[in-house]
């Protein structure tokens, strides 16, 4: 994955990556879009900020707390900063930096059910891993499968199981680009029982150097 990827994750120089696009909310047949922005560097930092018709807000996971910006997280936005931060390919990456269990289930996985004649693809790489996510001092843990291009060496898929009533969840990374040698899913999709629920599409891709400058530390409450 790391050399399919590029070597942002492992060069300083661009470990910070700055995202610029279209976020689409679908829920009850109504879409709700926005413009966002996703500022990125590992282990999990992320800053969102977000503009739509009901106003702008900041957003961020520090590494271990989400927070919003002026005022406390609702539901909703700590489900949203959860997603663009867990459901990453930024996070597999640095879960296997922090050696998290993860079992090799095999490769060149068909996504049928082995009857089509003269079947061409994809073909899948597939892991499970122990997933850990810390958010206020709470760990949830959750078996999380992770499936790679057999042929191209990308992650294309997560899938992993929330209680009822959510059921599967399944975050599929598309339309590959590539920027200053690093490849970047240029859209990535949320799936709840296979019904679309969230899809971000990016349209601008920037890298720069880590800075310990703040951007993702929580803001100070008195």
């Amino acid at each position: 994955a790391l050399d399919a990827l590029g070597d942002r994750f492992e060069a300083p120089a661009k470990g910070r990556s700055i995202l610029t696009g279209r976020l689409t909310r679908y829920a009850g047949g109504q879409q709700t879009p926005s413009q966002i922005t996703i500022v990125r560097e590992l282990p999990d930092k992320i800053r969102v900020e977000e503009v739509s018709a009901g106003g702008q807000r900041t957003l961020g996971y520090d590494g271990s707390r989400s927070w919003r910006l002026g005022q406390s997280a609702s539901t909703e936005e700590l489900a949203l900063i959860e997603a663009l931060a867990r459901d990453s390919i930024e996070h597999f990456i640095a879960g296997q930096a922090l050696d998290a269990a993860t079992l090799h289930l095999g490769d060149m996985f068909r996504v049928d059910d082995g009857s089509t004649p003269d079947y061409a693809g994809p073909f899948y790489d597939i892991l499970r891993v122990d997933d850990s996510f810390t958010d206020q001092d709470q760990i949830r843990r959750r078996s999380t499968l992770y499936y790679f291009n057999s042929r191209t060496g990308l992650p294309e898929k997560i899938v992993y199981d929330r209680p009822d009533p959510v059921g599967r969840i399944e975050v599929e990374f598309s339309d590959w680009i590539t920027v200053a040698g690093q490849k970047i899913p240029s859209r990535t999709t949320w799936k709840e029982s296979g019904n679309l629920t969230r899809q971000i599409v990016i349209s601008q891709v920037q890298f720069a150097p880590i800075t310990d400058d703040g951007t993702f530390n929580a803001p100070v409450t008195r």
